[in-house]
This record gives C-alpha cells, sequence and structure tokens, in this order.
C-alpha cells in the first residue's frame, strides 16, 4: 500500500469524531472514540473490499501522478 490515508469517522453511539488510519486498520487494529470508548474495527468479511478500494485508489494515485509528469513534459517540451 502506498498511501496512508487518513479518515475520520462519526462514532455510532455518541457522534464524536474517530480518526483512523486505513493502512492500520486493515492490519487489524482498532480504533477507540475518545468521546464513549467505542472500538471500532473491520469485520472479517469487509476486509477484502476495503483493502481493493485502497489498492484501487493507490493505483489512481500513481495514475494521476504519471499524467502530471507527462503533461509537465509536454508543456517544457513545447514551450506552452
Amino acid at each position: 500500500m502506498g498511501i496512508i490515508m487518513q479518515s475520520q469517522i462519526h462514532c455510532p453511539d455518541c457522534s464524536n469524531t474517530i480518526h483512523l488510519d486505513t493502512k492500520l486498520l486493515l492490519s487489524g487494529q482498532s480504533f477507540m472514540c475518545t468521546g464513549c470508548g467505542l472500538s471500532v474495527s473491520l469485520s472479517a468479511g469487509s476486509h477484502t473490499l476495503v483493502q481493493q478500494a485502497v489498492q484501487g485508489f493507490d493505483r489512481l494515485a500513481a495514475m494521476k501522478d504519471d499524467v502530471g509528469k507527462q503533461a509537465s513534459q509536454y508543456f517544457r517540451k513545447n514551450r506552452i
């Protein structure tokens, strides 16, 4: 996984913001709500789906970087 994705969700019990790191979430770590102490983690059935989504995001980010580099090279070459 190339990009560390910081995210946040609202606690289902108290609506406090829970900050999490997708890489750590995928590794099995749980995150605790500082408002009420509720522990949040991925269910076993969600792990594959979330991992595929993160990998897709990584691929899109790499494609975006590549397109940006190609555009910069084109503009420099053509003095645009």
